[in-house]
């Protein structure tokens, strides 16, 4: 970020790792133990991905409303896996 903000000066933007909750306290590794550089490898290889996994944790993209937003999805029945 600071990179960025060096070359179009200050911003609201943010970059950040959205910390999806599947990913919490987890290393994305390969089937021989490397780790992925691409997330999304591992993520499709989850036969246990629910939509809520999806949902970002970190709490400044949480705090901006930045993503999916679990309370715009309250009405619908996921797997309510803890």
């Amino acid at each position: 970020m600071a990179e960025y903000e060096a070359k179009v000066g200050p911003t609201d933007s943010v970059i950040a790792d959205p910390r999806f909750r599947i990913t919490v306290g987890v290393e994305p590794l390969d089937k021989d133990g490397k780790k992925l550089e691409f997330l999304g490898d591992w993520l499709v290889s989850q036969r246990t991905l629910d939509f809520p996994d999806l949902f970002a944790t970190n709490p400044e993209l949480v705090r901006r409303k930045i993503g999916l937003i679990p309370e715009e999805f309250k009405d619908f029945a996921f797997d309510r896996r803890p």
